[in-house]
């Protein structure tokens, strides 16, 4: 927003504060987009293309096919009955899988009963879901994976008839998918795929001879193109995992037959491919991560869990340099549970921990020993009880997240600003929330309760839209100033009759920030 905005917003709302209205709109708690029946729908898979939201549900009519959704529930319906079974409970469908966005188009795999898995494109209309290319021909499937859009362009892992996992591409239209590496080549096994700019990296294995095992490859999406970064570990094979972006390079964790596991980084050259630090000097590392084990970039630093063989799995940063790399915090000196959720919310990073203490609860970190702590500690209800925070998802400058645990009164969808005050539950609804996903500022999700069953949800934040038109302006600051430094804002009280727009609690300058930001916007989502 410009400077000369900023003038004229601080005027109107100046004028704005002599007006008043009444009926005040309160924000709207989540709600069931679309009730289908006692059971629910089972959505999964959500995936946000340019303004709608795809799934995967079924209606207990033409079993698991693909669905849309705008929020609301004439806005939300199948695209296309792709595999036209006979209708009723044993309807199978088409079963989409693989939910990637590319632009304004959809891209998934899916099977309509005369082919197999195969890849397909939607743009949210019945006419133009269709499927892009029948790769292994017939009822044999080339089970496309690893989806992954780069400047426009799908690229993916698929098998064709007489040939292993290859990388392919796509443009949404038959001739304009094909293989990147030519039938002649033996299969790489491209895995782990992401974008570094104009560079695709991804993890692969050369089949032929001199065999180089599972190493670190990068394409430009051309033949000639897609080569080897380094061979690692000869032979045998590093088995680079978990690459992550930061900026211009990518971090992953390798092995080159000498250091055990270690942290490594790429420009994407074989000189600029080195390790940063072998962190587990002793080698206890045992050959795998946590189920939940994860990584997180904030302001150009690397966060990643990690088993030094002292301290056990625990939060690590680096800014890519040996001396840069570091434990943050031995947050559990007894190694029995390792932190989870990494997440970044602007220069902040959420996750979960369990001190052995408090049970494990939401945590952040400044990346200081002393800026990482439990922010709240939700569930008191017994000595270590446990909310289990998940499903951490970053909204704007506001972390959302799913709490569970014994103590009913936590479960449900929560918010934070990384504060104790200012992190609490959006609603009384004590739902069960997996697949939370931040479609330009709307938050879907499927919850699971006795009424309705597995359902999509939704959840609409409120930046400053007090009256509820769907827009900021000098009304919804009318209603603002006549909740001002009330407190004890919450939801039976309607957050003080919307005028807590953080829902935090108590009207004040945050809520007047968040109206100021929002200010004559437009639409909001």
């Amino acid at each position: 927003m410009t400077t000369g905005r900023r003038a004229g917003c601080g005027l109107v709302l100046t004028v704005a504060v002599l007006f008043t209205i009444g009926n005040l709109a309160s924000a709207d708690p989540p709600f069931v987009v679309k009730p289908t029946g006692p059971a629910g729908s089972h959505p999964w898979l959500l995936c946000h293309v340019d303004g709608v939201l795809f799934y995967r549900a079924y209606d207990g009519i033409h079993g698991e096919e693909l669905w849309r959704s705008d929020g609301t529930e004439d806005g939300t319906y199948m695209v296309k009955d792709i595999r036209d079974d006979p209708p009723g409970p044993f309807a199978q469908g088409c079963r989409p899988h693989n939910l990637t966005a590319v632009g304004e188009m959809l891209f998934f795999v899916a099977r309509d009963g005369v082919h197999g898995n195969e890849l397909w494109v939607s743009d949210g209309a019945e006419p133009n879901t269709v499927m892009v290319r029948d790769i292994w021909p017939g009822q044999s499937s080339s089970l496309p994976t690893q989806l992954v859009n780069m400047n426009g362009t799908l690229f993916f892992a698929a098998s064709s008839e007489g040939s292993g996992d290859k990388l392919w591409k796509s443009d949404g239209t038959a001739a304009g998918t094909v293989m990147v590496m030519d039938a002649d080549w033996w299969s790489v096994f491209p895995t782990a795929m992401i974008v570094i700019n104009d560079t695709l990296f991804f993890v692969g294995s050369d089949t032929r001879s001199p065999y180089t095992g599972t190493e670190l490859w990068k394409s430009d999406g051309t033949r000639d193109g897609t080569v080897l970064v380094k061979d690692i570990n000869p032979f045998l094979g590093s088995f680079p995992r978990h690459l992550t972006r930061v900026g211009d390079i990518l971090f992953f964790f390798a092995d080159d037959g000498t250091h055990g596991l270690a942290l490594w980084k790429s420009d994407g050259s074989e000189a600029g491919t080195m390790m940063v630090k072998d962190i587990d000097t002793e080698h206890h590392y045992s050959g795998y991560f946590p189920d939940h084990c994860c990584t997180a970039v904030v302001d150009s630093n690397l966060f990643f869990v990690f088993d030094d063989g002292t301290h056990g799995w625990e939060l690590w940063r680096s800014d890519g340099t040996e001396s840069g790399t570091a434990i943050v915090r031995d947050i559990d000196p007894n190694r029995w549970e390792a932190p989870a959720g990494l997440t970044a919310v602007g220069k902040t990073l959420f996750f979960s921990a369990d001190d052995r203490i408090h049970g494990r609860e939401l945590w952040l970190s400044d990346g200081t020993e002393e800026g990482t702590r439990m922010i709240k500690d939700i569930c008191q209800f017994l000595f270590e009880c446990s909310s289990r925070p998940t499903e951490l998802t970053a909204v704007n400058d506001v972390l959302y997240f799913f709490a569970s645990g014994v103590e009913p009164a936590t479960a449900g969808l929560w918010r934070s600003d990384g504060t104790e005050d200012g992190t609490v539950r959006v609603s009384d609804e004590a739902l069960d929330v997996t697949w939370l996903t931040n479609a330009d500022g709307t938050l879907f999700f499927r919850g699971s309760e006795a009424k309705y069953g597995n359902e999509l949800w939704c959840y609409r934040p409120d930046f400053g839209d007090i009256d509820g038109d769907r827009d900021v302006d000098i009304a919804d600051f009318a209603a603002f100033s006549r909740s001002w430094q009330q407190d004890g804002c919450n939801l039976t009280n309607s957050w003080c009759n919307g005028g807590d727009i953080s829902d935090f609690g108590v009207v004040d300058f945050s809520d007047l920030n968040k109206l100021a930001d929002n200010w004559l916007m437009g639409t909001l989502p």
